[in-house]
């Protein structure tokens, strides 16, 4: 079984003293709304729950989230111990240590000041606001193993479940909660990040998922900035609460894309759109699936969303060589032995195209572009096959590489006879076949160099090869096809951008500010220039290319939402008064 699946809830506001009508009915509909999804096939394997247990932080509110808690958990059968809590603003008692929040708002302005003060253990006073939330955890989740950060504000946890090695980071964001206008005036702080990033890291995880309950847009300029730069690009998941809706967005970083997904509010009130989410992962399709279930007042009781998928792709590599694997795939499915080094290939990485049909020929082409000229039931084999990068990558050291074939035995044989279909129909394309299969390299007059060149740039790119990327990309940017050498000197600066010297960055901002400045530069070079200029120290530089490229029209999607989030890192009102202005005229042109 390669599907895990948890609850994600957020924002219960439990209080006691008053008439808790309204919470219990809203209760009573999210727990008969998960038992029965359980009842209905899906399996839970933990819960995450993104903040604002209580109402203010007290004792007794705790005590009823503990009870409902435990009959949520009952119902939809994940352990107590599963249960993955941050604290939210709400779970902070604002009553203790008043004055040593408001030296810690005065003081903490900046990224070295958190350092400063959390290398001193000078947080404690602030922290004990929330040791009531803190108890209700460890009380609740006894059994829980949680390696709590050098800080002590947040930890991380692992799960295993359906073979996959999930690292849970739980992210504190209201350690300097307080006040009722908080918007950018909170902090998580980088050390924090950095902590838990470098303690997962040595975990080993097969998936990273951070929650913190406070959206990233909430912490200060300064803080967003450097939390969102480090923390994006080392999680897979980013679950928050807070802003009592439900979302999932994909973040336009162009290292790393990142899927943020939202709590609605388990219970504002019962006549409001309260919400959950059931998150999912399938390791075999590569995807992330993410349920929302809304409240309808009018009904008490939850409906199921739309659902919304994104691809995931699991870190790691398949064990063994391209050689060991072709000969595990020849050994132990016979009828793939003629394309084993071809298989072994895609799956690695090495190789990027595939033989696709159209009509009596056969065309070799990237599988992102296949859609396109084929249906479904055409490209069904090869999108199984290609499944099993993922699978392959699953087990432990000590799961040889035969068993993890033998185990995924189906779906190599259905390809192999796709393939051999495709020869018997068009025997020009065994050729090239045989050839990507007997040497990477390969150049022959059947092939065009410009679309195997390209071929082998998305290959270094998927592999995050960048000292291959670059030196690859080198050998074309003399091309004599203006085409070929445009691209090839979009990927030298994606390579270079990533390099540890301060040159090289140089060389690739001033690679990519050349192609942003044409008048024919699209949407992905002006990001791309953007992105080199953040890694090469010209954080103005950065905001100036987009804000200059949106001013001249360019109203794509993905720009527009690279400058809000460039706006949000570098506090720039500039350009989130252009950001705002290019979508409202995008609106009006849709």
């Amino acid at each position: 079984m390669s599907v895990i699946a948890w609850l994600h809830i957020s924002d219960f506001h439990f209080r006691t003293g008053v008439d808790n009508f309204s919470q219990e009915q809203a209760c009573q509909s999210l727990l008969e709304s998960a038992t029965s999804a359980v009842d209905n096939g899906q399996h839970l394997a933990f819960a995450v729950i993104t903040g604002d247990i209580a109402f203010s932080g007290q004792r007794s509110e705790y005590q009823e989230a503990s009870a409902f808690l435990a009959e949520l958990a009952a119902a939809t059968g994940i352990s107590t111990s599963a249960f993955y809590f941050v604290p939210g603003n709400h779970d902070v008692d604002r009553t203790v240590n008043e004055l040593a929040y408001e030296g810690g708002l005065s003081k903490i302005t900046s990224q070295e000041l958190v350092d400063h003060y959390l290398s001193e253990d000078r947080i404690t006073p602030l922290l004990q606001r929330q040791s009531e939330f803190w108890s209700f955890v460890d009380s609740f989740t006894v059994g829980q193993r949680r390696q709590l950060l050098p800080s002590g504000l947040g930890y991380i946890s692992n799960i295993s479940v359906a073979s996959m090695n999930v690292c849970i980071l739980g992210l504190n964001s209201a350690w300097l909660s307080g006040s009722e206008n908080e918007d950018r005036n909170l902090v998580i702080g980088e050390r924090q990040v950095i902590d838990a990033i470098t303690a997962s890291r040595a975990t080993k995880p097969h998936f990273t998922v951070a929650m913190a309950h406070h959206p990233l847009s909430w912490l200060s300029e300064w803080d967003e900035q450097t939390c969102g730069t480090r923390l994006l690009p080392a999680a897979d998941l980013f679950l928050r609460g807070h802003l009592h809706s439900n979302s999932v967005s994909l973040s336009s970083s162009p290292q790393h894309p990142c899927i943020e997904v939202a709590a609605g509010s388990s219970h504002a009130t019962r006549f409001y759109g309260n919400a959950y989410n059931i998150v999912s992962i399938d390791a075999s399709a590569g995807s992330c699936a993410v349920q929302g279930y809304k409240y309808v007042p009018s009904d008490a009781r939850f409906e199921a969303s739309e659902p919304v998928v994104a691809d995931i792709a699991l870190p790691g590599s398949i064990p063994g060589t391209r050689a060991e694997l072709a000969r595990a795939i020849a050994s132990k499915v016979p009828a793939a032995a003629p394309f084993s080094g071809f298989m072994a290939g895609l799956l690695t990485g090495q190789l990027g195209e595939v033989p696709i049909p159209e009509g009596d020929a056969v065309s070799f082409l990237l599988p992102t572009a296949a859609d396109q000229f084929v249906g479904e039931e055409v490209l069904t084999p090869l999108k199984t096959f290609l499944r099993l990068r993922n699978l392959l990558r699953l087990g432990g050291q000590h799961v040889p590489l035969e068993a993890r074939i033998v185990a995924n035995v189906t779906a190599i044989a259905e390809y192999a006879a796709s393939l051999a279909m495709m020869i018997e129909a068009d025997p020009g394309c065994a050729p090239r076949l045989h050839g990507q299969q007997q040497n990477l390299n390969i150049a022959s007059t059947e092939v065009d160099p410009r679309r195997w060149s390209l071929s082998l740039l998305d290959d270094y790119r998927r592999e995050e090869d960048w000292a291959g990327l670059e030196a690859y990309s080198r050998t074309l940017v003399a091309s004599p096809d203006p085409r070929m050498m445009r691209l090839a000197r979009f990927a030298l600066a994606e390579a270079l951008m990533r390099s540890d010297d301060a040159d090289k960055r140089r060389e690739a901002f001033e690679t990519a500010s050349e192609l942003a400045s044409g008048a024919d530069a699209s949407a992905r070079e002006v990001i791309l220039a953007a992105a080199a200029a953040e890694a090469s120290d010209r954080a103005p530089r950065a905001v100036r290319l987009v804000e200059d490229a949106l001013r001249a029209g360019q109203y794509s999607t993905q720009l527009v939402d690279y400058g809000g989030e460039l706006a949000a890192r570098f506090g720039s009102f500039e350009l989130r008064e252009v950001v705002d202005a290019a979508r409202r005229d995008a609106k009006g042109q849709g």
